[in-house]
């Protein structure tokens, strides 16, 4: 459980400064709160486990030279080096779609493509975008190729193949029979290869003259001045057209208006081509499908790669002996004699590569991918893992172990991910910063392959959101919002009884799952401030607490929510409650409040906390041991059920909004919180 009022985290940032002078002047340095997370000196038996992340998704790369390099990927992300990936800079986008191809014809001129038909273009390398708005097509593009500044090819989704003339400001769309997914393009000189889904290749066919847009096309720089014949201040009249000699030729030009299919040999999809001549040329694929051709792609035959099942993503050749393939699960292979034997590299990571990047005259190689940067300068001998620091360290909100092993703490906008105990953490779902708009603010997981992710959108808060994952948390997927749940709420928290029964709160509402998520209820339940948590002991007893001292209970005596706010309990807000079994439980919140009760809820006492900082979450791991955390770097401690709580000495001054045990005993506790921090002890912290 976390900090789930995220309003409240936002004015925290405001005012951190003042609780922080505030707090060390009447309350103590133990229990201070600047929001800085600045590190504490004091010896602690928390460890502060170090993060190194990559954070952002790549899908392609381009360099023109050593220096000059652009990457672009999910969200509509784009960063630009100007020397040689020692650093990075986010450029400016125009969408927040997934860009899934950037090339690049000089320094200053280049094209990216992505989802909904978005083809982006520049004119000053990268620091301005353009599109046309009115577009011929909502299809994914996911390749473009150039064969000079005006004349480029794209391929996407449901056949499509588009080319223009004029730099990329008008598409005209080349049909093609059938409807699969053409996933790349290689062109060279007079021929055109273009390969797809289910083992597609398609050749450019009828290579003929177009003439198109003549007049409209060349003039590219009108100028007007004021019509001094009028007295209208608005008329104007042409002074001045320029057209240019390469924009004029480019009207006149060549194009392949038909494309015809050729036998593959396989029903795999294929992934990516590479055509180093008008003859010759290598297409890959799924399940580790290379094919090569030597007659501008009428027959293809299969090259073997001993072993190898990954999918393949992008090959490319330089010439007719040296290539390189990259792929799934950090696969790159390289060949030296035209693939007739290929040589698997070691990477050393795990995510899926989809492009790799060699410029000219140079050892130097990038590989990018989900998560991953890497760069070789050994002439693709040897990779090392390579940092774009374009996105910092995000703050997290929540923490759940599934085993000793698997382990997720999610936060801004980003799911991570620990398949070794903690050791390591890895980013399995990070937006870019400019773009991110989600918080994810609770994890939870039903067995070993199925969790639950639940936040809301920061840019239009109040907006619920849920994510699902069926494998591991390798991917996770947006479920479709419940019809149940009004608009302008957020999902404040979640709580799985067993892998059927689940409840959410969200605004004043409560809705309960009985088949673990796929279905919601709205539950009768007046609540007069929002909620903040959730827990049930069994099917029919639970609590829920909130804003301004709000406390909801139901039993199996009926079906509704009992609201038992009460001024002469508590008018604080309250962010958490846990209970270990039918009638012991805890409720933690503003001010250093801590409330207990031993009779189910009839009954609520007040424990000294020692703190007036702000208490986001409560654990325990029987009914004597438990902690609760909060503002300030504040962690509390007991072994008698909250009779005395101690503050343990914090190696930070961070916020920290999530706590969990690795198993039911607490043998080893984490806890995350802002700017990327993840606490851990074995010894309870003592």
């Amino acid at each position: 459980m976390n900090y789930k009022n995220l309003s409240r985290f936002f004015v925290l940032v405001t005012i951190a400064a003042i609780v922080a002078v505030w707090s060390f002047m009447f309350i103590g340095c133990g229990d201070s709160d600047n929001g800085t997370g600045t590190e504490s000196s004091i010896s602690s038996a928390w460890t502060i486990e170090e993060l190194s992340l990559e954070g952002n998704h790549f899908q392609s790369a381009c360099f023109i030279d050593e220096e000059n390099g652009w990457l672009a990927g999910k969200g509509g992300n784009i960063i630009h080096t100007t020397n040689g990936g020692d650093s990075w800079t986010q450029l400016p986008s125009i969408t927040m779609d997934n860009l899934w191809d950037i090339t690049f014809f000089d320094a200053d001129t280049g094209w990216a493509v992505g989802e909904r038909g978005h083809l982006l273009r520049t004119h000053d390398g990268g620091m301005s975008w353009q599109y046309d708005l009115f577009q011929v097509t909502d299809e994914s593009i996911y390749s473009v190729v150039f064969l000079s500044a005006e004349k480029l090819f794209a391929a996407g989704s449901n056949a499509t193949l588009l080319f223009s003339l004029d730099g990329g400001r008008n598409l005209d769309s080349s049909p093609v029979e059938g409807d699969a997914d053409i996933f790349d393009i290689s062109i060279y000189d007079t021929t055109g290869v273009a390969v797809g889904d289910s083992g597609r290749i398609l050749i450019g066919t009828d290579f003929s003259n177009v003439i198109e847009r003549l007049f409209v096309d060349t003039i590219v720089d009108t100028t007007w001045i004021p019509d001094t014949t009028t007295t209208q201040e608005s008329d104007s009249i042409l002074s001045e057209i320029d057209i240019t000699m390469d924009t004029l030729l480019q009207t006149f030009d060549t194009v392949w208006v038909e494309w015809d299919t050729t036998n593959s040999g396989v029903s795999l999809p294929l992934n990516s081509v590479s055509m180093v001549n008008s003859t010759t040329g290598w297409a890959v694929g799924d399940s580790g499908t290379i094919l090569n051709t030597t007659d501008a792609g009428q027959s293809w035959t299969a090259q073997a790669v001993g072993g190898l099942n990954d999918n393949l993503l992008k090959v490319r050749f330089d010439d007719i002996s040296n290539g390189w393939v990259v792929g799934a699960n950090g696969t790159i292979l390289s060949t030296s004699d035209g693939g007739n034997t290929w040589v698997e590299q070691t990477s050393d990571v795990n995510f899926d590569l989809y492009d790799i990047a060699h410029p000219t005259s140079s050892d130097e190689f990038w590989a990018v991918g989900s998560l991953a940067l890497l760069k070789s300068t050994d002439g693709c001998t040897t990779w090392e893992k390579h940092s774009s620091e374009t996105i910092p360290t995000p703050s997290l909100m929540d923490i759940t172990f599934v085993n000793d092993s698997l382990g997720f703490a999610v936060g801004y906008a980003a799911i991570l991910r620990t398949t070794d105990g903690g050791d390591s953490w890895e980013y399995r779902r990070r937006d870019p910063e400019y773009s991110v708009d989600k918080w994810y603010t609770n994890v939870k997981f039903l067995n070993d392959d199925t969790g639950y992710c639940f936040g809301q959108y920061r840019i239009t808060p109040g907006n619920g959101l849920i994510l699902k994952t069926v494998d591991g948390g390798d991917t996770w997927e947006k479920q479709v919002f419940m019809d149940e749940l009004p608009e302008a709420v957020s999902i404040e928290d979640m709580f799985f009884l067993d892998n059927n029964n689940c409840w959410i709160v969200a605004g004043k509402k409560i809705l309960k799952s009985i088949n673990g998520g796929l279905e919601w209820e709205s539950l009768e339940v007046d609540a007069p401030s929002q909620l903040n948590a959730i827990v049930f002991t069994n099917e029919e007893s639970g609590w829920a607490v909130g804003m301004g001292g709000t406390i909801m209970t139901t039993d199996s005596t009926t079906t509704a929510w009992e609201n038992i706010t009460s001024d002469s309990i508590t008018t604080k807000d309250l962010y958490d409650v846990a209970f270990v079994n039918d009638t012991t439980g805890w409720v933690v919140g503003e001010d250093g409040i801590i409330l207990n009760t031993n009779d189910g809820g009839e009954i609520w006492t007040e424990q000294e906390s020692g703190t007036h900082n702000g208490l986001n979450t409560i654990a325990f791991a029987d009914e004597l041991t438990g902690w609760v955390i909060g503002y300030g770097g504040t962690i509390l401690y007991t072994t008698d059920g909250g009779e005395t709580w101690t503050s343990q000495p914090s190696p930070t001054l961070a916020n920290l909004n999530g706590i969990a045990g690795v198993d039911s005993t607490y043998s080893h506790v984490w806890i995350v919180g802002e700017n990327g921090l993840i606490l851990s002890t074995t010894t309870g912290g003592i």
